[in-house]
This record gives C-alpha cells, sequence and structure tokens, in this order.
C-alpha cells in the first residue's frame, strides 16, 4: 500500500517537517508576543529587547499554557524569550554582554 493511502502516515518531505513542527505548536491566540514575534524569536539580542519581552511575557494572559508547552520541550529547542524565560542558543548572549 503506498503512503498516500494510510491514514497514519507521515507526510514526506519539508511540508512534512513543517506539518509535525505545527501539530506540536501550541494555540495561543491571546498571547501578547503574536504583535511583536522580533523581540520573542531572536537567538541573541539587545539586552533592552529581552528585558522588553520578558515584561510582555509576565502580563501575557496565555502565559500559563505557554510556560506548560514550554516545559514540555527539550531545552536545547527553545530560543529567544518563552514563557517569561530568555533561552539563548549556543553561542548566544546579548549584544549588551560583549565588549
Amino acid at each position: 500500500m503506498s503512503r498516500a493511502g494510510c491514514p497514519n502516515a507521515a507526510p514526506e518531505g519539508t511540508l512534512g517537517l513543517l506539518a509535525a513542527i505545527l501539530r506540536r505548536a501550541p494555540r495561543l491566540p491571546r498571547a501578547l508576543c503574536r504583535d511583536t514575534p522580533q523581540l520573542f524569536d531572536v537567538p541573541t539580542g539587545v539586552r533592552a529587547d529581552i528585558d522588553q519581552a520578558l515584561t510582555i511575557c509576565r502580563v501575557c494572559p496565555e502565559f500559563g499554557p505557554c510556560a506548560e508547552w514550554a516545559r514540555s520541550q527539550p531545552r536545547r529547542s527553545l530560543s529567544g524569550v518563552v514563557a517569561g524565560r530568555w533561552y539563548p542558543t549556543k553561542n548566544g548572549g546579548t549584544q549588551d554582554d560583549k565588549p
């Protein structure tokens, strides 16, 4: 039987990988980070931007579900500001930390 005929078969290629990632992503329609992803999604950044993102997280109506999702993820898979925590990449840090 072909993969197309099997309802539980994983899709192949880039589109399949993207679909798998999106299936695991939380649905957070009221998340305050939706309007300013550049503050949250950058693995390294300016300290002021990180502080602003952390402040926004603290008052976000989706903080609880976001934090629960973040705890369920492998630590190395998180970067930027997620659920009120800063996750730098391996060679991360902030621009303010560099001489």
